[in-house]
């Protein structure tokens, strides 16, 4: 027996009934962390500065991301059709966060305005482009591993830094006007 094996757990589960709960210690963590991307939101779209718009969307697509988390991995490991739809949708907004934060940092920049309609609609088709892209890997491709690493770490990877530097150049720009 291997070092790693003989450190591994068994998966904690919990049975009520029919219902089989699969890591019943995620639940209140999910829930906690979609309380706050979906409150955040609504703050945010109340507020009426530079961002808002942007950030509050980011906070809402994390609250869905973290709702669909905690279904798929806590409540779907009996049916398959609910496992796969919200896995996409785990996934798939997991990319979508990671480039909503892309498009807060070039709105931070003044790269792009996050009031005009053209912003709003590619923004919107994005999202969309990503969770077409998941669903037709996950559903219609042979070995669809490689593509949802790229569609998932790749965007991940991509995005993050470059709002990093975008925010960098935020902070830079604001410096250099006191």
């Amino acid at each position: 027996m291997s070092a790693i094996s003989a450190l591994s757990c068994a998966t904690p589960v919990l049975k009520l009934r029919d219902a089989v709960i699969v890591e019943p210690a995620l639940i209140p963590s999910c829930i906690l962390a979609a309380l706050i991307g979906f409150i955040c939101s609504s703050s945010l779209r109340r507020m009426k500065i530079n961002g808002s718009g942007s950030y509050s969307v980011s906070f809402f697509l994390f609250g869905c991301m973290m709702t669909s988390a905690m279904i798929v991995h806590c409540f779907c490991q009996n049916n398959k059709k609910l496992e796969i739809i919200f896995g996409i949708l785990d996934g798939g907004l997991t990319s979508c966060v990671a480039l909503s934060w892309l498009f807060n940092g070039l709105v931070d920049v003044r790269l792009v305005n996050e009031r005009k309609t053209s912003a709003k609609l590619i923004a919107f088709l994005s999202y969309v482009a990503i969770l077409a892209a998941y669903t037709y890997s996950v559903l219609f491709v042979a070995n669809p591993a490689k593509y949802l690493i790229i569609l998932y770490a790749g965007i991940i990877m991509f995005c993050c830094p470059a709002y990093v530097v975008c925010e960098l150049l935020y902070l830079y720009r604001a410096r250099s006007r006191c």
